[in-house]
């Protein structure tokens, strides 16, 4: 037998063993697997499922959108066990104003459907503080049967508005509604800062912060075309109205800190008003009581 002959022998000997190791190829990665990392990376893949859509609104989404709304997209997360709910955000632009938005969703929805302050302000929605920019504006519906929540956000962008529909249902969405009906008030010793309006054409998103008997502090993300200089001026402005006076001003870096004394509640305070880096800028009030 050939040298040849045995070299192909051994070959197709080795085939059927070579085939049994070989990996199998992995699947293609989706654009779900990647938004679903990217949304919510902590939680175990095989416990839920993300549903991504371009240009279109899911099958049994319930909600209508305005006419000659241009689709941009949706994306759905659903469980498959425990009490965490179902959440669907369905995202278009539309030539209607803000306000024509808002009163065509109160209107769309019909019968059973009421508004839920309390679910985009918390407990200390009186805080005052930063106040949002009028361009972004917020709207929380909800139903009790089926327990639905709908919260609805637009901003405008050139001659759009931009619309996002975040809806949620099932899991415990029906024990977070019996929260929102009966969310307590704000204890009466907590303090509460001047409402600062924001500067014409810019966007204020607050982000949060804490409240006690001795200080609040409140931080704010400012999305606006002047500069660092003008922006704690207009603020500054407010502060001075609310009977805040002004007490140092210093610049370091991209910071610009202001020192603030005044008197709530029959006690001397002091107040900081904080500003940094470029639009959008980061801004944080506070306030304490002197020791």
């Amino acid at each position: 037998m050939s040298p040849k002959t045995l070299t192909l022998l051994g070959v197709l000997t080795l085939s059927p063993a070579l085939a049994q190791t070989a990996p199998a190829p992995s699947p293609m990665a989706t654009a779900s697997e990647l938004l679903q990392r990217v949304i919510n990376p902590d939680w175990p893949g095989a416990d839920s499922r993300t549903e991504v859509l371009v240009g279109q609104v899911p099958a049994g989404f319930g909600v209508p959108l305005p006419a000659a709304s241009r689709v941009i997209g949706a994306i759905s997360t659903t469980f498959q066990r425990g009490e965490a709910p179902s959440n669907t955000a369905v995202h278009f632009d539309t030539a209607l104003t803000p306000a024509q938005v808002t009163a065509y969703f109160t209107k769309a929805l019909g019968a059973g459907w009421q508004e839920a302050p309390g679910f985009l302000n918390g407990p200390y929605e009186q805080q005052g503080g930063f106040q949002p920019g009028s361009s972004v504006g917020n709207l929380a519906l909800y139903r009790k049967t089926p327990a639905e929540l709908l919260h609805i956000t637009t901003r405008v962008v050139g001659n759009v508005t931009q619309v996002s529909l975040r809806k949620q249902s099932g899991g415990d969405t029906e024990r977070m509604l019996e929260y929102i009906q009966v969310r307590p008030p704000a204890p009466p010793a907590f303090l509460v800062l001047p409402k600062l309006a924001a500067p014409a054409n810019s966007v204020v998103q607050p982000q949060g912060g804490g409240n006690s008997s001795d200080g609040v502090t409140q931080n704010a993300r400012i999305e606006t075309k002047l500069n660092r200089r003008a922006l704690v001026e207009h603020y500054a402005a407010q502060l001075r109205q609310a009977g805040w006076k002004l007490v140092n001003q210093a610049e370091a870096g991209q910071a610009t800190t202001t020192i603030w004394s005044f008197t709530q509640n029959g006690t001397d305070r002091v107040g900081l008003l904080i500003v940094t880096g470029e639009s959008p800028y980061r801004a944080t009030l506070m306030t304490q009581a002197t020791r």
